[in-house]
């Protein structure tokens, strides 16, 4: 005989916003002018990480001087420079 007693798995999903993309400008060489966009949605996962749902976000407009994150850009251009000056 075999036995036919449903089972039931649970499966868990969680919820992220994920940014998708993230944009800038600079004016005239001025790291101080940085201003970003990210670009980000809701995206449900299970616990494989598999998207099970995504959900569009919206747009984050971002200064980098007033948000203080500056010196981590400054940081990035610097690294852009070196590898420009390489070519």
């Amino acid at each position: 005989m075999t036995d036919t007693t449903p089972t039931t798995n649970t499966i868990t999903y969680t919820e992220h916003q994920w940014i998708w993309r993230v944009q800038g400008d600079i004016q005239n060489g001025d790291i101080s002018t940085l201003t970003l966009q990210a670009f980000w949605n809701t995206v449900w996962v299970d616990s494989n990480n598999n998207v099970i749902n995504t959900i569009p976000g919206g747009i984050i407009n971002l200064n980098t001087a007033e948000s203080g994150i500056q010196d981590q850009f400054a940081a990035i251009q610097v690294k852009l420079n070196s590898q420009i000056l390489s070519i």
